[in-house]
C-alpha cells in the first residue's frame, strides 16, 4: 500500500476509529446522490423550492470538497510526520462560510438522530447503517470544531488546530494550568474558613 492509499483508509478522528476518509468521503457522496435522488420531486410537489435545493446540494458538495482538502493537510499524519497546521489547508473552490457548512451539518445530525431510529423499526435501514451514516456526520463535525477555515476577528488561527502543541506550548498551557489552580485555591480557602466559622455556634448549641 503506497503512503498516500495508507492516509486514505487511516481513521482521521480520536473520538471516531471507525471512520476514515474513504468512509467520510463515501458517505458524504451516499448523501449528495440521495438529496438528487429526492428533492427534484420535493420541488416539483412544492414542498421545496428550487433555490432551496440548490443551496442544500452546494452545502454537501462543500462538505464533500472539504473532505479532500483536509485529506490532503492530514497525510503526513500516517507517515509518522506532524500534522499539517490547518492554515495550510489548500483553498476552497467554493465560497460557502464556515458559519452555514457547520450549521446544515448539525441540522442533518438533529434529523438523522430524529428519523433513522423511525427507519429502523421500518426496515429501510439497519442498526449498523445509522451507527455508521451518524458517525460519519459526527466525525465530519468534529473535523470543523477544530477550526478549520474559521478565523477569529484579527486572524490568528485558533490554537486547537495544532494537534502536537510544541513543547513551548505544552509549558506554557501547564504554568496556566497551575496558575488557575493556585488563584481557585485562595478563592475556596477563605469561603471554606467562613463558612466553618457559620457552622461553629449551630454545632455549640446542638
Amino acid at each position: 500500500m503506497t503512503l498516500a492509499a495508507a492516509a486514505w483508509t487511516h481513521p482521521l478522528h480520536h473520538r471516531f476509529p471507525a471512520i476514515t476518509w474513504r468512509a467520510l468521503a463515501a458517505e458524504i457522496d451516499r448523501e449528495i446522490s440521495a438529496r438528487l435522488g429526492t428533492y427534484p420531486a420535493r420541488v416539483e410537489s412544492g414542498r421545496m423550492t428550487q433555490a432551496e435545493m440548490d443551496w442544500q446540494l452546494q452545502l454537501a458538495r462543500a462538505w464533500r470538497e472539504d473532505v479532500d482538502r483536509m485529506e490532503a493537510a492530514r497525510r503526513p499524519l500516517s507517515e509518522g510526520r506532524p500534522a499539517v497546521a490547518l492554515a495550510d489547508i489548500p483553498a476552497a473552490h467554493h465560497d460557502i462560510a464556515w458559519r452555514p457548512r457547520r450549521a446544515a451539518l448539525l441540522r442533518e445530525i438533529e434529523q438523522r438522530q430524529r428519523f433513522y431510529p423511525e427507519w429502523i423499526d421500518k426496515g429501510r435501514m439497519t442498526d449498523a447503517q445509522a451507527k455508521a451514516r451518524l458517525e460519519a456526520a459526527e466525525c465530519l463535525l468534529a473535523l470543523y470544531e477544530q477550526g478549520l477555515d474559521w478565523r477569529p476577528a484579527n486572524g490568528t488561527p485558533p490554537a486547537w488546530d495544532e494537534l502536537h502543541p510544541t513543547g513551548e506550548q505544552q509549558a506554557t498551557r501547564e504554568e496556566i494550568r497551575a496558575r488557575s489552580a493556585e488563584i481557585h485555591s485562595l478563592m475556596v480557602a477563605p469561603q471554606q474558613e467562613l463558612f466553618a466559622c457559620q457552622q461553629q455556634p449551630q454545632e455549640d448549641e446542638r
